[in-house]
């Protein structure tokens, strides 16, 4: 895939996920909660076409039978094209969790009855969404690993740079997804508490979106060094050691440091500028961000552009030798 095409498409993917959190204050029976998408709509749009009629209730029948057997479709299509794999039985599973997932998001009332009322219809929702995901991850991930257990140098580059780009999928997922999301709900939740006539909010607004700034900045600075470790892989492809694959490596480590250090600085920052306009503030939204995935993955980059720039010293202390 092209740099600009997926440059737009995570764009597109940011828009998306923007218009859902929206679209979520308007419909939030229909939109519940994002990981519940897009099985929650499906089971809606089956729900609607069952109650029109006896016929329409033949079709949503039909319609729901067909896209619970998808996972045993593509099962059956692998055992013709390779020997099935222990991970292809998960396959087998997820059709059976579709069946139950999206039978109880059509009635939602059935497995609120059965796990009694303390849960909301929407955690429900959420939950089956979770499980239907986790189970698509995880086979995607074990057929992933036999992939890169059995493939050459060449091969590894790719797959590493396709799961770099997945990542950044899931880091705008969580940019204008989740945090986004959970944004959305802290302004809607101060505004319900604090509507006494009189009242000055505009501070306290201010510092719900630098809460969420703060709390997205390590995974947009993310998004920038994965970009950056894709343009090394893609030197690193062509020739370990030329003069610009280290290049690329100084200028990764660079990032690394920067990134981490703007984001430490930064919930600094956000805590002390909190404590001295405290008076003014109705609510106090105390961070302590210690994002280990983020310091995890930045530190393994920055060992990587290391030993790239070690590699490369060592061959040209090998080359001035011979």
């Amino acid at each position: 895939m092209k740099r600009k095409l997926f440059y737009i498409l995570l764009t597109c993917e940011a828009a998306l996920c923007i218009i859902f959190c929206f679209v979520k204050l308007s419909w939030p029976m229909l939109f519940s909660s994002i990981m519940a998408f897009p099985f929650e709509q499906i089971a809606h749009v089956l729900r609607m076409l069952s109650l029109s009629s006896p016929t329409g209730n033949v079709i949503a029948f039909v319609l729901y039978f067909l896209i619970s057997l998808i996972p045993l479709m593509f099962l059956l299509i692998f055992s013709k094209n390779h020997k099935l794999k222990a991970e292809d039985i998960l396959l087998l599973v997820l059709t059976g969790i579709l069946f139950a997932a999206i039978y109880f998001m059509i009635n939602p009332a059935t497995l609120t009855n059965m796990l009694g009322s303390t849960l909301s219809v929407s955690v429900i929702k959420a939950f089956l969404g979770v499980i239907i995901y986790s189970i698509i991850a995880g086979y995607v991930i074990l057929r992933a690993l036999r992939m890169f257990s059995n493939t050459d140098k060449s091969n590894l580059y790719k797959y590493l740079k396709i799961l770099l780009a997945i990542l950044n999928v899931i880091f705008i997922f969580l940019i204008f997804g989740t945090l986004f999301n959970n944004m959305i709900y802290s302004f809607n939740s101060f505004t319900a508490n604090n509507n006494m006539p009189g009242q000055n909010l505009w501070l306290n607004y201010v510092f719900i979106l630098f809460n969420y700034i703060i709390s997205a900045l390590p995974y947009i600075l993310n998004i920038f060094i994965v970009i950056k470790v894709l343009n090394l892989l893609d030197n690193l492809n062509e020739g370990s050691y030329s003069e610009k694959s280290v290049t690329l490596a100084d200028s990764l480590s660079k990032w690394c440091i920067k990134a981490l250090s703007i984001t430490v600085v930064s919930n600094i920052v956000f805590n002390v500028l909190q404590l001295v306009l405290i008076k003014k503030l109705l609510v106090i939204e105390s961070m302590v961000q210690i994002p280990i995935f983020s310091i995890v993955f930045v530190l393994a980059t920055l060992l990587m552009a290391k030993y790239i720039n070690e590699n490369r010293k060592l061959k040209s202390d090998n080359d001035l030798f011979i």
